[in-house]
């Protein structure tokens, strides 16, 4: 079994599915891992590698090759790797990527995407996406201000794009190889629990995005600051915060106010006077 030279460059960061395919071998005709640990006695498990459903997929020792961290080649065929560790949880399977693939361009163009002359593809799920254009997304703007003060801390872009499951077409953005249907490639990280494109604001809870139905996005307003050491993100329209919206709340008097101040005190005269803190302020001021 070979191991592209594409994976072994030295301006390949590393990554998990590598440490383990590093790993792999050939009994049999199937593809065993010699990675994992029994947790309680601390031998090698030696798994076979199955498709999703744990039916044997068989390998041709001279005639198969590992193309990226997360495709493998069978003879004509291609396979994308799915990794998903939980805790103590392992699984790892295979499955076909079901069109015919030029290998002669096939390439990676990420940790989990990849293309060849006709498609792109994503590994885990074995997808194909039927696109003349895609790029890697990443954005992690918001974290600027953090990242100069704790420069030991930041990772570089091209590193951050390379593990990215996220791709943008011309029209479309792709999450985890799907199509999320509602969001534009204008799409754009402002915190670290909220996304916004040019159309609507979504709350993201680390897996998915989640439209925001209620949020005003044309009286958006955010802004992320450092306050004693710690990355503050403040997101709202002109009616209230956008965590209100999430927890079907309203602004608190005491909480949000305070909170929401460096925003505001900012932006006096520049907005209206419509939202919700000058409100809020005027109604604390006269003792409403």
């Amino acid at each position: 079994m070979k191991i592209s030279q594409n994976l072994l460059h030295n301006n390949t960061p590393r990554c998990r599915e590598l440490e383990i395919i590093s790993t792999i071998t050939i009994k049999n005709n199937r593809l065993v891992e010699d990675y994992f640990l029994d947790y309680k006695t601390q031998a090698k498990l030696n798994w076979f590698i199955n498709d999703r459903k744990g039916e044997p997929i068989f390998f041709n020792e001279n005639d198969c090759e590992w193309l990226t961290p997360t495709f493998i080649r069978s003879k004509n065929e291609l396979y994308g790797l799915s990794l998903i560790e939980k805790s103590n949880s392992t699984k790892l399977f295979l499955t076909q990527v079901k069109t015919q693939i030029d290998f002669d361009s096939f390439e990676a163009i990420g940790r989990f995407y990849a293309k060849d002359k006709n498609h792109f593809y994503f590994g885990p799920g074995g997808k194909k996406i039927k696109e003349d254009y895609l790029e890697l997304f990443f954005d992690e703007t918001y974290k600027n201000e953090w990242g100069k003060s704790n420069p030991d801390r930041n990772i570089l872009l091209e590193t951050n794009l390379w593990n990215s499951k996220i791709a943008i077409s011309k029209e479309k953005v792709y999450w985890e190889g799907r199509i999320t249907k509602g969001i534009d490639p204008s799409l754009k990280r402002i915190s670290q629990f909220f996304w916004a494109d040019k159309y609507s604001v979504f709350e993201y809870n680390l897996q998915r995005l989640k439209k925001i139905d209620k949020f005003d996005r044309q009286t958006l307003i955010y802004k992320t600051f450092i306050r004693n050491g710690s990355l503050v993100s403040l997101v709202t329209d002109l009616k209230k915060p956008a965590h209100c919206y999430c927890n079907d709340c309203i602004p608190d008097n005491k909480y949000d106010f305070k909170r929401f101040t460096p925003l505001f005190e900012e932006l006096r005269g520049v907005i209206s006077n419509e939202y919700w803190w000058y409100q809020m302020e005027n109604r604390l001021q006269h003792g409403i």
